[in-house]
């Protein structure tokens, strides 16, 4: 559910987590104007695909140089960061099992929040 979610990724470590990219641009690529405290991190549920995406909103218009390319970011932009994708047991197993995959068992904490997937190399027979 979306407030579990929430509770899971909207809080300061992982908005760290998500601001380390820039940094990692920064140390990485040597970027010039990229300025981690001029973003806002965000997240949004796409109830439909499972997904959670990781956004950077700028709090301002900045110009990025990154190895000689020039890059504006006008203010109000979304820099999407990450996934993380949260798919139903049955789901997961059906996509498993079309990439090549038997699903053995699984493994749940006693809230049913966190799966852990035991998986066989090899085609399912369906």
């Amino acid at each position: 559910d979306f407030t579990s979610i929430k509770r899971a990724y909207d809080h300061e470590i992982f908005h760290q987590y998500v601001l380390n990219f820039l940094h990692l641009i920064n140390r990485e690529l040597g970027a010039y104007g990229l300025d981690p405290e001029l973003f806002e991190p965000s997240i949004e549920w796409h109830e439909k695909i499972f997904s959670l995406s990781s956004y950077l909103i700028a709090k301002e218009s900045l110009t990025v140089v990154i190895q000689g390319y020039m890059i504006v970011i006008p203010k109000g932009q979304r820099l999407h960061v990450c996934n993380s994708v949260k798919f139903p047991v049955n789901i997961f197993e059906d996509l498993a099992c079309k990439a090549g995959f038997s699903p053995i068992t699984y493994f749940q904490d006693s809230e049913k929040k966190m799966t852990l997937h035991l998986l066989k190399a090899g085609f399912a027979v369906n």
